[in-house]
């Protein structure tokens, strides 16, 4: 009689996955026609994702006679690299073929080859081993100094130990939200010439994957992840200023408008359904009021939650700002902590959310003379206008509404002295303007909101800096209709049921909290002890702002700002 086996329902499962993917390998291999399109992608015999064991990976070019190019340090596959491995097939009539162990967090890249025939698009598959995250400590690969004693690389074995559940970080905190992988060389990141080390500017080639798009705890596969080929760039205005900030924002960019649904399976506000493809996004990795500041109460506010939240809830308001969601972040198979990836609110983004070809559109950030696309004659227009001494007048207002949506702009203008933004307007936003539209007027977008429900009674209704949204507001107040059209969409907005009411903001901003109510473990265990020894937790800090925010700042808010309105003349 032969003795019992323990089966691991996981190795099954991939026994009977590898059999299917060999027999439909085969299958397209014998049904493929020569000809002089490019040659197709490797097939992989096992999906992109978090696992938990080793296992074997099939990968097998489906083309008579072409080899196989792969890499394992993140480079692109090149015959002239030395980075590259090569495997031919066996006859020249068999597919070329690889079996990989993959037993660590890696990506495997692979692509066709053939003389005389184009090489295929390269795929990338990379593979998480949550477990091991935990155990993360100094790269074994030679990175650049960083001028300071920089970041220790470990995840917190305080954090990882705690003895406090709700902020003692667990390897399935990791799959709590999607996560976002970037392959390339160590040394293109972190390396002599290193884009991390160099800063703000020029932009490296990558693969860009997001793994477990539902973010699913318990089945993180089960949706396939999606994979696009493009670049990366450190950006972020100050922050990048070294070392202001040791974790740094990015930006993605795709070589065209890519399809990369990563707000499909997202919690999105209610207003404008977000976009699928993107030719750019950013990973912002939050300065102000988070843990890495240099100020110890900016980090004692640490949320990671406020930009975006802001941005919801002018989506909800029906005006336009970006969408966006948590990840965690890996580059180069080093977890690197918490993001939020969201989108830019220029040319591309313009266009899609509010029709017309994207060079059609003027965009401008932060100030007048700072022009992302087209020009800034259409603002300077508006600017005059409100800087003439009689705009009191309907025909006033007529002409400023024809090139400024006063309605759009009443509801951004509110959204932000109801957040107390302290630092906005002399920066901080993006205008967008549709040039070829009869109908196009300037729309503001929410943009770098981190400076927000910070005190309770922070008033900024005294700000008036030039050229901004806050002199066009001022200027505008003393115009009967404006006058009546901002006072209806205060009431309207902070009646009981409306978007500003405390009921509404609370359920608004729990969203956003029970995101990442998990994953800010993770956050915690990597950047928690950046400025300090004793590393901030989800369990401490995190839940005590959360906690003020929720219970003070939120319930409080709309009948203090509605005092302010009435001290400044603004409101009945």
């Amino acid at each position: 009689m032969l003795g019992a086996r323990n089966i691991n329902p996981e190795q099954t499962l991939a026994r009977l996955g590898l059999l299917l993917f060999l027999f439909i390998s085969f299958s397209s291999f014998a049904n493929d026609e020569p000809g002089d399109k490019s040659l197709a992608e490797p097939s992989f015999s096992v999906p992109r994702g978090h696992y938990a064991q080793p296992f074997e990976l099939v990968i097998i070019v489906n083309e008579p006679g072409a080899s196989l190019l792969y890499t394992i340090d993140g480079s692109k596959p090149d015959a002239d690299s030395p980075q590259t491995n090569q495997i031919v097939s066996p006859d020249g009539d068999s597919p070329a073929s690889l079996t990989l162990t993959v037993d660590r967090t890696m990506s495997v890249r692979a692509r066709a080859a053939m003389a005389n025939r184009k090489h295929s698009k390269t795929t990338t598959h990379s593979y998480i081993f949550n477990a091991q995250v935990l155990e993360q400590s100094r790269p074994q690969q030679v990175f650049e100094e960083w001028g300071h004693d920089g970041p220790d690389w470990e995840m917190d074995p305080d954090v990882v130990n705690h003895k406090d559940p709700d902020s003692r970080m667990v390897a399935t905190d990791l799959l709590a939200i999607p996560a976002l992988y970037l392959a390339l060389p160590f040394g293109d990141f972190w390396g002599e010439d290193g884009i991390y080390i160099d800063g703000e500017g020029e932009p490296r080639n990558c693969s860009v994957e997001l793994l477990n798009p539902s973010g699913s705890a318990t089945q993180p596969n089960a949706i396939p992840g999606v994979q696009v080929n493009g670049t990366v760039q450190i950006t972020g205005g100050s922050s990048t200023r070294r070392w202001k900030t040791d974790k740094l924002s990015m930006r993605l960019k795709f070589h065209h408008e890519a399809l990369f649904p990563v707000f499909e399976h997202a919690n999105n506000a209610a207003g404008s359904e977000p976009s699928r493809s993107f030719h750019t996004l950013v990973l912002d990795a939050r300065l102000n009021e988070s843990w890495n500041h240099s100020s110890g109460e900016q980090r004692e506010h640490g949320q990671y939650t406020r930009d975006q939240f802001i941005a919801d809830l002018q989506n909800d308001m029906g005006g336009l700002a970006p969408h966006g969601r948590h990840v965690h972040l890996y580059i180069a198979g080093i977890y690197w902590g918490l993001y939020t990836l969201h989108e830019r609110p220029d040319h591309h983004f313009a266009s899609h959310y509010l029709g017309g070809d994207k060079d059609d559109y003027d965009v401008i950030k932060h100030q007048w003379n700072d022009v992302v696309s087209g020009s800034n004659d259409h603002f300077l227009e508006v600017r005059d206008l409100l800087a003439q001494p009689d705009i009191a007048s309907s025909e006033a207002y007529e002409r400023i509404g024809s090139l400024l949506d006063l309605e759009d702009f009443t509801h951004y203008v509110l959204l932000n002295y109801w957040a107390g933004n302290t630092d906005w307007s002399h920066q901080n936003w993006y205008a967008t303007f549709n040039r070829k539209d009869s109908a196009g007027r300037w729309r503001f977008h929410s943009w770098d909101a981190e400076h927000t429900i910070k005190k309770t009674r922070e008033n900024i209704t005294d700000k008036n800096d030039p050229d901004s949204p806050t002199r066009f507001h001022v200027r505008l107040m003393e115009n009967p209709e404006y006058h009546a059209l901002f006072t209806a969409t205060v009431r309207h907005a902070m009646r009981e049921g409306g978007l500003l009411d405390p009921e509404y903001t609370r359920a608004a901003y729990d969203r956003r909290l029970f995101e990442i109510d998990q994953a800010i473990r993770a956050e915690s265990a990597r950047w928690g002890d950046n400025r300090k020894r004793r590393p901030y937790t989800r369990g401490g800090e995190w839940s005590e702002e959360s906690n003020r925010i929720l219970n003070d700042y939120l319930p409080r808010r709309s009948r203090i700002l509605l005092d302010q309105f009435s001290e400044a003349g603004w409101f009945p």
